[in-house]
C-alpha cells in the first residue's frame, strides 16, 4: 500500500518596503513552501486594513501561516488577525509604536514623514547600506535594484502607513519574532523575540541559515 507523504506547510510571505521576493530567496527549504504576496497599487483613500482586506482575497488556505519583513510585517498583522492565521512569523518588524525610537514618535506625530522625497531613495546608496546593514558588494548591489524598482507613489503611502499604525488588539495567532540586535532602521525595542546576534535590518537575506530551523519548529507547533 503506498503511503501519501505530508503535505508541506505553507508560508505566505510579505516583503518590506523598498523590497521584493527576492529577500526571502535563502529562506527557502525543503520543509516548507514559501508563497510570496506581491504587493498591489494602494487605491485612491485606501489604508492598511482596508488594504488588507482585499488582499486576503489572493489566500486560500484556511487558518493560514504569514511572514512579515519590515513593513510587511504590518499587513501580515492585519491579515493574520482578519483570516485568523495559525500562525504569523515576523522579521525586523514591530507590533507598536512604542518599540519604534523616539524619532519616529515625534516623526509621526509632527507629519514630518509627508515631506520625505521617496523619488529620492535610490539615490541614498551609501546610507541604505549602513541603515541596512550591508557590507559585500552582491547584497548591495540587490539591494540598490531593489529600491530602484520600488514606485515612489507606494513608498509615500506605505510609510504613511506605517507611522499611523497602531497594532494589533487581542492577537489570536501564535507569534515568532526575529530582530536583529545591530538593527539600525528598526532598533529591537519588543519583548517575546528571538534575538538574533550580529545581524542588521537585511537578515533575512543574510542570516537566513539561523532563521530556517526556528521556522521548522514552529511550524511544528
Amino acid at each position: 500500500m503506498n503511503s501519501i507523504a505530508p503535505t508541506k506547510s505553507r508560508i505566505y510571505t510579505i516583503s518590506g518596503l523598498g523590497a521584493d521576493e527576492r529577500v526571502f530567496k535563502n529562506l527557502e527549504s525543503t520543509e516548507y513552501e514559501l508563497i510570496h504576496l506581491a504587493w498591489q497599487n494602494p487605491l485612491p483613500h485606501e489604508n492598511l486594513k482596508a488594504y488588507a482586506r482585499r488582499i486576503a482575497a489572493e489566500i486560500p488556505d484556511e487558518k493560514p501561516i504569514l511572514m512579515g519583513l519590515s513593513f510587511g510585517g504590518l499587513l501580515a498583522q492585519e491579515l493574520a488577525q482578519l483570516l485568523n492565521a495559525r500562525g504569523l512569523i515576523l522579521i525586523s518588524s514591530f507590533t507598536r509604536p512604542s518599540e519604534l525610537p523616539s524619532f519616529y514618535r515625534f516623526a509621526s506625530k509632527a507629519k514630518l514623514y509627508k515631506l520625505l522625497p521617496a523619488s529620492l531613495m535610490p539615490y541614498f546608496g551609501k546610507i541604505n547600506n549602513y541603515l541596512f546593514g550591508i557590507k559585500k558588494a552582491k547584497d548591495k548591489a540587490l539591494l540598490a535594484d531593489i529600491i530602484r524598482k520600488t514606485d515612489p507613489k507606494f513608498v509615500k503611502w506605505a510609510v504613511n502607513e506605517l507611522m499611523q499604525f497602531k497594532g494589533i488588539d487581542n492577537p489570536t495567532y501564535s507569534l515568532l519574532r526575529f530582530h536583529g540586535d545591530k538593527d539600525r532602521l528598526i532598533p529591537y525595542r519588543g519583548e517575546e523575540l528571538i534575538l538574533i546576534k550580529n545581524a542588521g535590518h537585511f537578515m533575512v537575506h543574510l542570516q537566513a541559515n539561523q532563521l530556517k530551523p526556528l521556522i521548522t519548529d514552529f511550524l511544528k507547533t
